[in-house]
């Protein structure tokens, strides 16, 4: 990063994407990345330089949504970068934008009858329909599936989505959402609803490494691994770092459901919200 800042230009735009894409987020709050990425896209745009740039700018809004930001600071940054990414072309820049939006309306608007992940904005069911998917996208596909479907309490579709996503996990290059992965794949095989194996026993390793490193985001996900057993001290540890989505998943595992409830609020997922009920 130092030799990538003395140079400037393409290279240091280059540098800082992999640098806050791939590698900070171990040791360091996820939040960390966003400014980051958002600084190197903005850049991008007045000098005219895409490529690295423009996948800054996508990483920072997914990485925004992801570290908890309120929703409707992250719904208002992916609607403006969609907006300057359409008018500039770039439609596959645009598809992983409305992947964030629809989770994000998904949480905050609500599901309705429909699938997470499964609407206006992106409609996962059409997208895998069209061809077989693989990748690091398909990765963040079938997660923030997961995501949504745990901060709704609905842990069959969670496993579904996770089991989904496996095949993928060794094929994004370190990136945030292999972290989000290996807890969801941990937790859900804790609490018996997939069987992992061999899979889970090894994200409950990288989820220890990680905690060791980054605490902020991942100590807590290690307890949740754990399934109810951790979850009063996943809690606790999920309060205090502001962790919105996981606190709202902890709080269903103890059974508070006013807990669980007042997390989404904060977060913004009214729809979420309005789910929670005595015994979900």
């Amino acid at each position: 990063m130092e030799l990538a800042e003395r140079h400037g230009g393409a290279v240091q735009t280059m540098v800082a994407f992999a640098h806050n894409g791939f590698v900070r987020h171990w040791g360091a709050p996820l939040e960390h990345t966003v400014e980051p990425l958002l600084r190197e896209y903005r850049d991008g745009l007045l000098v005219g330089r895409g490529g690295y740039a423009h996948s800054a700018g996508t990483f920072a809004v997914l990485h925004a949504f992801l570290a908890n930001r309120p929703l409707d600071e992250v719904r208002r940054l992916a609607v403006r970068m969609r907006t300057e990414l359409d008018q500039l072309g770039e439609r596959a820049f645009v598809q992983r934008l409305d992947i964030v939006l629809q989770a994000v309306a998904d949480l905050a608007d609500g599901l309705a009858d429909g699938a997470p992940l499964d609407g206006e904005h992106f409609s996962t069911s059409k997208w895998l329909a069209a061809k077989a998917r693989k990748g690091e996208l398909a990765l963040i596909v079938h997660t923030l599936r997961a995501h949504v479907a745990l901060a709704y309490g609905r842990w069959g579709d969670a496993a579904a989505a996770v089991n989904d996503a496996a095949p993928m996990a060794r094929m994004a290059p370190g990136e945030a959402i292999v972290g989000i992965h290996q807890f969801q794949l941990a937790m859900l095989d804790a609490l018996g609803e997939m069987k992992g194996g061999r899979r889970a026993r090894r994200a409950q390793r990288l989820l220890r490494r990680a905690a060791e490193a980054n605490p902020h985001d991942m100590a807590h996900r290690q307890l949740l691994a754990d399934g109810r057993a951790g979850a009063e001290a996943a809690s606790e540890l999920a309060q205090r770092h502001h962790q919105l989505a996981d606190l709202a998943v902890a709080r269903r595992l103890i059974g508070d459901t006013e807990g669980a409830r007042s997390a989404l609020r904060a977060w913004g997922a009214l729809g979420a919200a309005r789910t929670v009920s005595n015994g979900t």
